[in-house]
């Protein structure tokens, strides 16, 4: 018997996996690939910090992923003609060497998934700028997580995520913002959902839609689509007309915060205005806004409904000014947390991106 640890690549979460190869096949209901009965038994992994053992329905069914009628399970030519995996990384070679000789170096490209590990990246880079000699190497991670990444350049000075899973178990609030975690991050939810009922923390879904997971919060606050920036915007503003903003913090760690207030201040100042502009009554706005600016320990986590936008960098800077405004960066509990779509997204946007 061989125990060894794996993840699982769904989602964004990346479960932790403990697989056990057996020595004898265990039931004739579990095929292997060439369709004896398999000797290998999947569960979550008790010691991996993102889902200390706990599985969704997909990660509980991996290993039946792999026997489908449809799993491509050797290299097949546009013909449809299947070929050994000597023959087909020799072709793959073969017209690399032929495009670079015909059109140059530039003429070739790599394009990767969120879902590799990071050493896959790095690899990756090596082959593509190294031997090739081309830059035309990237990840699908570009496509769900610049707006992210931009907007943590462009606040902490490199891409960081100031956060991590364990703040949500420490939280008096949590923020879901353009994420509908409940389905796309379920281990992750349910975690939440645990914290929530061990620490009767307030949940709050900003969302258009009432979803699943907008169905699990304390406070739904249904906006217009797009109205997040100056949602976040009129926060700030706020928080500043409240007398909320932590002063040592901002002079200590920030810069061109008065650039940044002015503006929110203006919104802030007709917050029936800025309720009807949301497409939220006035009471729901104030009830969001006195619970964000009451609580010492905040976390505000986004997804793709943040990060697919034209303002998507834009609204994670509001976020993580409203945050930084109360000082809630780097202390447990609280900050801006972005929620990735792939397990490993943060890795191809260090090693590619």
């Amino acid at each position: 018997m061989t125990v060894f640890q794996s993840s699982c690549a769904y989602c964004g979460v990346g479960c932790g996996l403990t697989i056990t190869s057996h020595s004898t096949p265990l039931s004739s209901e579990s095929p292997q690939l060439d369709g004896t009965p398999a000797a290998f038994t999947l569960k979550g992994d008790q010691s991996h910090p993102a889902n200390l053992g706990k599985l969704c329905a997909k990660g509980e069914r991996l290993l039946e992923s792999l026997v489908q009628p449809n799993t491509l399970r050797y290299p097949r030519l546009a013909s449809g003609k299947v070929v050994q995996w000597d023959e087909a990384t020799q072709l793959i070679a073969q017209k690399f060497a032929e495009t670079r000789q015909q059109f140059g170096p530039d003429s070739v490209a790599l394009y990767l998934s969120g879902q590799l590990l990071t050493e896959d990246y790095y690899v990756a880079n090596k082959f593509a700028k190294g031997y090739l000699k081309t830059a035309n190497v990237d990840t699908n991670s570009r496509l769900c997580m610049s707006s992210a990444v931009s907007a943590m350049q462009r606040a902490f000075g490199e891409d960081v995520v100031p956060g991590c899973y364990e703040d949500l178990e420490q939280a008096e609030v949590i923020v879901l913002i353009g994420a509908n975690t409940a389905w796309t991050h379920p281990v992750l939810f349910q975690r939440i959902l645990a914290a929530k009922k061990l620490t009767n923390a307030q949940l709050v879904v900003i969302d258009p839609i009432k979803t699943a997971t907008a169905k699990q919060a304390d406070l739904h606050l249904a906006i217009h689509p797009g109205a997040d920036l100056s949602l976040f915007t009129g926060l700030l503003g706020y928080l500043a007309d409240n007398n909320k903003l932590n002063h040592s913090y901002i002079a200590a760690h920030t810069e061109g915060f008065d650039e940044v207030i002015q503006p929110a201040q203006h919104l802030s100042s007709n917050l029936a205005a800025l309720a009807k502009h949301a497409g939220l009554n006035l009471e729901l706005l104030l009830q969001f806004y006195d619970l964000f600016a009451s609580s010492t320990k905040v976390v505000t986590a986004s997804c793709q409904g943040v990060n697919q936008s034209i303002i998507g960098t834009d609204c994670t800077n509001a976020i993580i000014n409203c945050h930084l405004a109360l000082g809630q960066i780097g202390q447990v509990g609280s900050g801006f947390f972005s929620l990735t779509g792939q397990p490993n997204a943060m890795g191809a946007e260090k090693l590619v991106v």
